[in-house]
């Protein structure tokens, strides 16, 4: 059995949208980075995001203003260790 893993909070600070150069906000419940300048969002399958264009869905412009500013999500200290210790 699989399980849903989050993207790394240290990977998170270095990744652009390969499109636009532009910062990428993790939805975190969708398992996705949203580009809104270029209106993708690139899959994150296993922790490791998917940062191909062919791979990536469009989304519409109404969703791209739906989205916080924050590039990464805010992880307290336990969690934060449990994503980074096993690196």
């Amino acid at each position: 059995m699989t399980t849903k893993k989050d993207i790394n909070p240290q990977l998170l600070k270095i990744l652009v949208c390969p499109v636009t150069k532009g910062p990428l906000i993790y939805d975190r419940k969708k398992g996705e980075l949203i580009s809104k300048k270029a209106g993708l969002a690139f899959p994150v399958k296993e922790g490791i995001p998917i940062m191909l264009t062919n791979a990536a869905r469009k989304i519409s412009k109404d969703k791209k203003n739906s989205f916080s500013t924050v590039s990464h999500p805010s992880l307290d200290e336990a969690h934060f260790r449990q994503l980074i210790l096993p690196f």
